[in-house]
């Protein structure tokens, strides 16, 4: 696998006319953009410039980077680009051809882009085209028929209407305790990434005490895949700084569906090779190294990432048996 990342802090932005444009950063956000370029000349927090600076917000800006690609790519079988998040509605475009469009803030959106890419010394732009959030707010307000309160922010706010018709941060729009800067950018990582058979996306672990002797280490594979891989093997190993822990075997019985497969892992941890994480003031926070190892006919890929063992216990005996009124 190819991982190549996109983040830099030369990229272009411009606004829908390109009569305000600047040197962008990724991740980032339009805001902090316009302002490191001068184009904002005061702190948006001072005084009433949350109102002042809202034609940010109403207007639509494009994010434009370039790249070159090497010749030797092309033994790659898939190509893709991964957008950890966009804020918020947008289309994207590679070489002036449509690849995907977002509208959700919160997740991550995968595009396949081994037919839009050149190669060797050509040069390949990719165009991130971020629509106003406002407009897209009235938009979806006005087009639903069922009305959905509430309908806008209290006026003492000067904030703007509908943002629950959006899957954003819904106080870009004005809260109680803080102003209106309805946001606009690229604002997670962006990578391309080539690979063979599959990608290893994302790990998710969960620990828990099995007993007074071991910790049941689960961890969940998520995968995107093509077909079925049955010579697939994986191997996972713990680092506890004291011993490694280690379980490696054949995969995957589970089924490829909709280029996505899901698979589960199971490690006992013996409690005398680790330390229990703590909330600051109360101990240590100590953390272990989780190395994931996953090998196909074609391709090997690796991620490692950190975790901590920790219990979470709910107690609802009375403050105060003799006073109720104390609560629990």
């Amino acid at each position: 696998v190819f991982e190549w990342p996109l983040d830099s802090s030369s990229w272009r932005f411009a606004n829908r006319n390109a009569s305000v444009s600047g040197t962008g950063h990724v991740p980032g956000g339009v805001f902090a953009d316009l302002r490191s370029n001068g184009v904002l000349d005061e702190d948006p927090l001072r005084r009433y410039n949350d109102v002042a600076y809202r034609w940010v917000s109403e207007d639509d800006w494009t994010y434009t980077t370039t790249f070159k690609v090497n010749s030797s790519s092309k033994s790659f079988n898939k190509n893709y680009i991964i957008f950890d998040g966009i804020d918020t509605f947008s289309d994207i475009y590679l070489n002036k051809k449509l690849i995907g469009s977002t509208n959700n803030m919160f997740v991550r959106y995968t595009f396949s882009i081994e037919e839009f890419l050149k190669y060797q010394e050509e040069e390949n732009v990719l165009e991130v085209i971020i629509k106003s959030p406002i407009r897209m707010a009235n938009y979806f307000f006005n087009d639903y028929s069922n009305k959905i309160p509430p309908f806008c922010v209290p006026k003492e706010y000067n904030g703007e209407c509908h943002v629950n018709y959006l899957r954003k941060m819904q106080s870009s729009f004005g809260w109680d305790w803080g102003p209106a800067f309805p946001s606009v950018g690229i604002w997670k990582s962006v990578q391309i990434v080539m690979f063979q058979d599959i990608l290893l996306e994302d790990i998710k672990t969960q620990t828990i005490a099995a007993n007074t002797s071991h910790w049941l280490l689960k961890t969940d594979l998520y995968i995107k895949c093509f077909e079925s891989i049955p010579n697939a093997k994986f191997k996972l190993a713990l680092n506890t700084e004291k011993n490694i822990i280690s379980i490696e075997q054949k995969c995957c019985n589970d089924i490829c569906v909709e280029n996505e497969m899901h698979t589960e892992i199971e490690l006992y941890v013996p409690t005398t090779d680790i330390d229990t994480w703590w909330p600051n003031g109360y101990g240590k926070q100590p953390l272990y190294n989780l190395s994931i190892e996953f090998e196909t006919k074609n391709d090997v890929q690796s991620k490692t990432i950190s975790i901590g063992f920790r219990t979470a216990e709910l107690i609802q005996e009375p403050i105060d048996k003799n006073d109720p009124t104390l609560g629990i």
